[in-house]
């Protein structure tokens, strides 16, 4: 099923959207949770997340599944992305965004097939990922 804007549902859709096509759902909960499972463990990037790593999971899920082309999710619950906005209170540096990307891309070798589809869009939103 596709909502109004041609978007893919969260069960897999018509498999036309990236989304779709890397398995939904319940794929991208399992990447985003191999994700934040290793921010826990990282003494650099851990203190600039909250104490409950909870919500952010689910924003993460919202916004991935959105941007990948799944059901808007994010924009219903949080309204527009607005990402640089979002990210402006954290000082974010170079280092700190390579090892928040290495911690995402070990993420998606963790699960295994995810990661595959991935590596052949090899450019996600106009970033090259993998």
């Amino acid at each position: 099923m596709a909502d109004a804007g041609g978007a893919a549902d969260g069960g897999g859709g018509d498999g036309g959207s990236l989304f779709a096509r890397l398995g939904g759902r319940e794929a991208l909960a399992r990447v985003v949770d191999a994700f934040y499972d290793r921010i826990e463990r990282d003494p650099e990037l851990r203190p600039v997340f909250p104490a409950d790593l909870g919500p952010g999971r689910e924003r993460q899920r919202a916004f991935l599944e959105q941007w990948l082309g799944g059901e808007p999710r994010y924009s219903r619950r949080y309204g527009a992305p607005a990402l640089r906005r979002r990210h402006l209170p954290f000082a974010i540096t170079e280092r700190g965004a390579a090892r928040w990307l290495g911690h995402f891309a070990a993420a998606l070798a963790e699960c295994g097939p995810l990661a595959v589809p991935f590596r052949r869009e090899r450019r996600l939103g106009g970033v090259r990922f993998l």
